[in-house]
């Protein structure tokens, strides 16, 4: 599976995941770019990748959703007078509890 996951003028960024058939429940997950206005503008650059098992994936996922739903509720903008819920510090990243960063 591939996906598009940033378009800024001539850049491209994308992500893939695929199944690694030699090794049952692993993935190959890759990030590459593209730059469009590039010499060769059809060289992809692959930026970073790695080799995770199943659970391993879900982990990831799940920090994403989780990273996910704790922007939604710091994204919103204090009203007159609101301290805030305690969700995040005033930069706005949330503290996992239990976790190192």
């Amino acid at each position: 599976m591939k996906a598009t996951i940033t378009t800024a003028g001539d850049f491209i960024r994308e992500v893939e995941i695929d199944r690694v058939d030699a090794m049952e429940g692993t993935y190959h997950l890759e990030f590459s770019s593209l730059l469009l206005n590039a010499k060769d503008p059809t060289s992809v650059q692959k930026n970073f990748g790695l080799v995770l098992k199943g659970d391993e994936l879900r982990a990831l996922g799940n920090l994403i959703s989780e990273a996910l739903q704790v922007t939604s509720c710091v994204s919103a903008p204090l009203t007159a007078g609101s301290q805030g819920s305690g969700i995040g510090d005033i930069s706005g990243r949330r503290r996992f509890q239990g976790r190192s960063a």
